[in-house]
């Protein structure tokens, strides 16, 4: 005999003997009446809820041969992980963790997704279950519920492997997304105008929804960014959420630097080609990173020059003498930029680039002897 996950809805008891289905066996759950479906299969509805604590009485009359079952509905389980409206990226495996009373035989971890219903068990002293990333659909909603199974008592001529379970009511239902996570880079952030790019794999990301410092910055789809003017001083902070499809992807904070202060060389200054240009700056503020540039004309409304990425610890760099060109009014500049912390569904390499300018120097030359 096997009578599994009997509870609130339609139930299925299979009878059988020698390894066949007994076909006239009066069948009855809590006194109400199972119909033989097929083979021994009797099917019995029971009330749409079976509340925790609720007793299940199983009675089977098969020819001369009465057997009795008992249980009682365990307490439905609650989920404590993910979180609702959590993300995960395609790759990722999701872990179910619940709490739940009593001694048990076992768990039933359900997905759904649309039409895609998704089964798996766990062991009945398992409080948590990993759902592999190939076995949840892409680009979807995912809503995760646990049920428990209890145990029942059978008295009555069984066969040793005969079973009789019953189960809880679903657990607290969870929704998480499974979705690309979102690259997010600031466009020269700082004290006035702000610039965000988000993309998603190799796509641009038009339909975000993203606030700074509280205050909506719209699409513009001319330059493929979020934009808008918000004046933050030197210390202060710029706080970015990033939502998309009615979800928060996460939230992305950072400080504005100091504007450094380049305290070599001078407005005016000449240096010859064979030695490096030194460049030496001050900054209060400790930026994530520093940028030091070179710019000068390359003809009428032209100008070309070069870029160096600097430790956010440094105060000196030297610029390459032979690189640069000689007899040819120079523009020196250094940048700070913090990165910002980012907390949610980004990729690794998300940055906001917020920056803090330094006043350029002019007319620095570097002569040919």
């Amino acid at each position: 005999m096997e009578a599994g996950d009997l509870g609130a809805g339609a139930q299925r008891i299979r009878v059988s003997r020698d390894g066949k289905g007994v076909t006239d066996a009066r069948v009855t759950v809590n006194d109400v009446l199972a119909a033989h479906e097929a083979d021994g299969t009797y099917v019995v509805s029971e009330p749409a809820s079976m509340p925790s604590g609720s007793r299940v009485n199983l009675l089977i009359v098969a020819g001369e041969d009465t057997l009795q079952g008992q249980a009682v509905v365990p307490a439905a389980p609650r989920i404590t992980a993910p979180a609702a409206n959590s993300l995960f990226s395609h790759t990722e495996d999701v872990a179910v963790e619940w709490t739940a009373e009593g001694s048990l035989a076992g768990f039933a971890v359900v997905t759904t997704a649309g039409r895609d219903v998704r089964t798996f068990e766990a062991g009945g002293a398992d409080r948590r279950f990993v759902i592999a990333s190939q076995q949840l659909p892409s680009n979807a909603g995912v809503e995760v519920t646990v049920i428990a199974r209890a145990r029942g008592v059978l008295a009555g001529p069984v066969t040793a492997d005969s079973s009789f379970s019953v189960r809880s009511e679903a657990a607290n239902a969870v929704v998480f997304r499974r979705t690309t996570p979102l690259q997010v880079l600031g466009g020269d952030m700082g004290e006035r105008w702000q610039h965000v790019r988000v993309t998603a794999g190799d796509d641009v990301v038009e339909d975000a929804v993203l606030t700074l410092n509280g205050q909506a910055v719209p699409y513009d789809g001319d330059f493929g960014t979020y934009s808008t003017e918000l004046s933050v001083q030197a210390g202060g902070e710029l706080r970015l959420e990033v939502s998309r499809d009615g979800a928060l992807f996460g939230v992305a904070t950072g400080l504005v630097p100091e504007p450094p202060t380049v305290t070599a060389p001078s407005n005016g200054d000449s240096f010859t080609a064979t030695a490096p240009l030194t460049v030496t700056w001050s900054s209060s503020t400790n930026p994530d990173r520093f940028k030091v540039g070179v710019s000068w004309s390359c003809g009428e409304n032209c100008s070309t020059g070069e870029q160096f990425d600097v430790a956010g610890t440094a105060r000196t760099f030297d610029l390459p003498g032979d690189a640069l060109p000689t007899n040819t009014d120079l523009r020196l500049w250094v940048f700070g930029y913090n990165d910002g912390d980012f907390v949610g569904h980004f990729t690794p390499d998300s940055r906001m680039n917020i920056r803090g300018e330094s006043l350029a120097v002019q007319g620095v030359r570097i002569t040919s002897n």
